[in-house]
């Protein structure tokens, strides 16, 4: 299952996972997500660039430094390494730049009925 969709769908659980006021995931974010999974029945998510976390821990992330394909147990800062702009719809950006294009729309984690519209890399609730 795509990391992105997943993160969506559940998104009431997912907002629990993501740290900080940018909402990201990093090492913190593993086990509660590997937790997840296996409550959901998720066997493996995927996401672009090859990235992948299977229900066993093993991952891939062509993005780490160090561990680029191992067991998250022993490697949990690698596993998320350079990938929130790809993987997490949640996350806010530093950058200037929005992470996602304008008009972009989302589904909001507030409501199945409600949408996010993407403007200036901020949402805007439509319902």
């Amino acid at each position: 299952m795509d990391i992105r969709e997943f993160l969506v769908e559940y998104s009431e659980e997912t907002l629990k996972i993501l740290h900080g006021t940018l909402y990201t995931l990093h090492f913190g974010s593993v086990d509660q997500l590997l937790k997840l999974m296996k409550s959901k029945n998720v066997e493996k998510l995927e996401g672009p660039n090859g990235w992948k976390l299977c229900i066993n821990g093993t991952y891939y992330n062509k993005f780490a430094k160090f561990v680029k394909n191992g067991h998250a147990k022993g490697n949990p800062g690698q596993v998320f390494e350079g990938q929130n702009t790809y993987l997490n719809p949640f996350y806010i950006s530093r950058r200037k730049t929005p992470s996602f294009r304008y008009g972009d729309i989302r589904r909001s984690p507030l409501g199945e009925s409600s949408f996010l519209f993407v403007k200036n890399n901020r949402y805007h609730r439509y319902i």
